[in-house]
């Protein structure tokens, strides 16, 4: 079983989501990080993170109606301030906005 010491909230969800990630892949992680988009609204990390794994979920079909998971992904990506992410991450959100158009 896994222990998590984290610093904050935030760290706990990403730290949670990353592990349920490499356990259980894509989808468990998912589910944590849109809990956790609600418990910490404020982090654009928490939100770019479960939009990576949304994404993921929509190329993978695994979510069933795909034009609401489409307009979810784009109300997380719209509600990231991109200005708070690091460079390499902001060059990836950058490319995964460009995709979710591609995908409208």
């Amino acid at each position: 079983m896994a222990t998590f010491k984290s610093e904050s909230l935030e760290s706990m969800v990403l730290d949670f989501a990353a592990h349920l990630r490499q356990q259980n892949g894509s989808e468990a992680s998912l589910q944590a990080l849109m809990t956790g988009t609600e418990l910490v609204p404020k982090s654009n990390h928490i939100k770019y993170d479960c939009s990576l794994d949304l994404y993921n979920a929509l190329e993978d079909k695994v979510i069933k109606d795909r034009e609401a998971g489409v307009q979810k992904l784009t109300a997380l990506l719209d509600d990231i301030d991109s200005d708070q992410l690091d460079e390499e991450i902001k060059r990836d959100y950058d490319v995964l906005r460009s995709e979710v158009q591609n995908m409208k």
